[in-house]
């Protein structure tokens, strides 16, 4: 998941995928391809198959490399219809808090802070139970974050409109172009909404760190 905030901010994207090894899903040669195409983003890949404290522990040593202000993750809860994503969302929210825990041992050191995390829209925004707060507005940077959408190979071609009926791409613009209609603001073409996690320990001005 590849979330666009304007230019001065540095955005950290999780996925399922492998650090690296023989287990990893994509070769060397796409990696260099991606790296080239997201210069300004550290993608940081897990083992989806390995047991959940390996996972879990994964997930800690990178928010305590990244030492992050925020973090985007997947809603957790049921609300995706993807196992990985939901899942995703899950450690994240147990990382975030581990991350700071001198118990959780882990290569790197603890965090001093606790860093809160938003949930990202799912399903396209098509989920009855996603109630977002915040909404930035990335009209000009939608262009490069469809370019960097263009750059994940699987979530292209015709299996997704055979499987589905529709395009991720069309899903992707349908979604920022709704959530701008939410806002009602004018010359505001394109928006990505945010549900800040509200369970303990909730992060006391957390909307601040949005754009």
């Amino acid at each position: 998941m590849i979330q666009i905030f304007p230019k001065p901010t540095v955005s950290i994207t999780v996925n399922q995928f492998g650090i690296g090894g023989k287990n990893c899903s994509i070769t060397d040669q796409d990696r260099t391809i991606i790296q080239n195409r997201c210069k300004n983003f550290l993608v940081i890949q897990f083992l989806i198959h390995q047991r959940a404290q390996v996972k879990r522990r994964k997930f800690i040593e990178a928010v305590r490399i990244a030492r992050p202000d925020v973090i985007l993750a997947p809603p957790a809860g049921m609300r995706d219809y993807n196992q990985d994503h939901d899942m995703t969302g899950y450690l994240a929210f147990q990382a975030r808090v581990l991350a700071t825990v001198k118990a959780s041992k882990t290569e790197h050191d603890i965090i001093d802070h606790i860093p809160p995390l938003f949930y990202c829209t799912p399903l396209g925004g098509m989920c009855s139970n996603y109630h977002p707060q915040y909404f930035v507005d990335i009209s000009e940077e939608f262009e490069d974050k469809m370019n960097m959408f263009k750059c994940h190979d699987s979530q292209q071609g015709d299996w997704c409109r055979d499987a589905f009926g529709v395009s991720y791409n069309d899903i992707l613009k349908n979604e920022n172009e709704y959530y701008a209609s939410m806002c009602g603001t004018p010359n505001v073409q394109y928006v990505e909404a945010f549900e800040l996690c509200e369970r303990w320990p909730v992060i006391a001005g957390a909307h601040k760190l949005l754009p």
